[in-house]
């Protein structure tokens, strides 16, 4: 019996004093200690510490910083049963009444996000008279997507761009007029074409603030990139030039394929080629959605200049509470991942703001399969009602 004594005093001494050492650590101010449930609160507190919230209802994660949209709301104040039903009511409502998050624009215009279907998923509606007789056009486009190229002239064309009218547009093609000559020919006036042999985002804006300078006051120019369709419908339009002194403010949603394949484009529409509607640029790209559709030639006493394709000089002048409207964005198509690489080694070279956008871009495509968007993306990505449904799962 003493030997056995002998053998369990070191255990119990030991355990004893590494009691003492857990009180120790765990003694708080107030004489008590930190029990278990306390503790693992305080693991979630130092977790959300770790990782800090960028977006709203967001935290980044993980060592490529996605975003986890499953994060749980801090608690709120007890509720009547009344305010707890509105509450959930509200959250239910259509993501149309979110704001643009202000971290990612250079001015908080305090715009609200609203999106239809009906501009998304149909064929393109014509703009008004009064609209498309003041309108003037500009383009920055790539040679190296003839398909896209041909879908996007036919869109705008149906919207009432008045292409083959010299002096109304000015699309500048990179690198090679010569390979797309053919599908300008058919829309395009020759008085309204240029050749560049090279792209940058500064060359861009040059071209386009240039452009404006040559334009007549009280007009309107429209500026999209080759991958953006204006397809907002008229009546928005019309509501929106009221509101915004001559401004319509829009935001990308991003169309990707049924398959979330990166599909190559054929003649079909485009909203049914890529009939899955999401909001990617921001939340799985870290890239800027917004974009003005329309801006007036002439503001506050001057053209009007382009900071850069997202932002006009002098906006933060603008009236605060502008709508931004959902407009259809084709990144996601085949030839996008060869444009992808080759912009992202122009764009390391120069501006790495949008080089992270399309580092992001490469990432979130399979790793068996660098054609099919991985199921991580797809888990987390945000997307709106399809234009038909997806007969594929998520």
């Amino acid at each position: 019996m003493n030997l056995l004594y002998l053998l369990l005093l070191p255990r119990a001494a030991a355990n004893g004093i590494k009691h003492a050492k857990y009180q120790a650590d765990n003694l708080l101010q107030d004489g008590t200690y930190l029990d278990a449930e306390r503790q693992q609160a305080l693991m979630r507190k130092n977790q959300r510490k770790k990782y800090p919230v960028q977006l709203p209802g967001c935290v980044t994660v993980g060592s490529d910083r996605h975003c986890r949209k499953e994060v749980k709301a801090p608690a709120a104040p007890a509720k009547s049963k009344r305010a707890d039903a509105a509450a959930e009511a509200a959250s239910r409502r259509w993501r149309g009444a979110q704001h643009l998050t202000p971290t990612k624009q250079k001015h908080d215009l305090n715009a609200t996000l609203v999106f239809t279907k009906d501009g998304n998923c149909g064929a393109p509606q014509r703009f008004n008279k009064t609209l498309t007789s003041k309108l003037y056009f500009f383009a920055y486009v790539t040679s190296r997507n003839p398909e896209l190229l041909k879908h996007f002239l036919a869109f705008y064309a149906a919207r009432g761009i008045r292409f083959k009218e010299p002096g109304r547009s000015l699309i500048i093609v990179s690198p090679s007029l010569k390979d797309v000559k053919p599908i300008l020919d058919e829309v395009v006036h020759p008085d309204n074409l240029r050749e560049a042999s090279t792209y940058t985002s500064d060359l861009k804006r040059e071209a386009v603030n240039a452009y404006l300078k040559t334009l007549p006051k009280n007009k309107y120019l429209m500026y999209p990139d080759l991958d953006e369709f204006f397809d907002v419908p008229t009546p928005l339009i019309d509501a929106a030039l009221v509101t915004g002194d001559g401004f319509v403010l829009g935001s990308m949603v991003d169309r990707i394929a049924e398959t979330w394949r990166l599909n190559s484009i054929t003649n079909e529409p485009l909203w049914r080629q890529f009939p899955r509607r999401c909001l990617a640029t921001l939340e799985m790209l870290k890239g800027q959605p917004r974009k003005w559709i329309l801006v007036p030639t002439s503001f506050m006493g001057k053209s009007t200049q382009y900071a850069s394709s997202h932002y006009v000089e002098g906006e933060e002048a603008l009236p605060r509470g502008l709508k931004a409207y959902g407009f259809s964005h084709y990144r996601f198509g085949a030839k996008s991942l060869d444009l992808t690489k080759a912009k992202l080694g122009l764009y390391e070279q120069n501006n790495a703001g949008s080089a992270k956008v399309y580092n992001f871009m490469l990432r979130w495509l399979d790793k068996a399969d660098d054609h099919l968007l991985s199921k991580r993306f797809r888990r987390f990505v945000t997307c709106l009602e399809p234009c038909a449904s997806p007969a594929v799962s998520r």
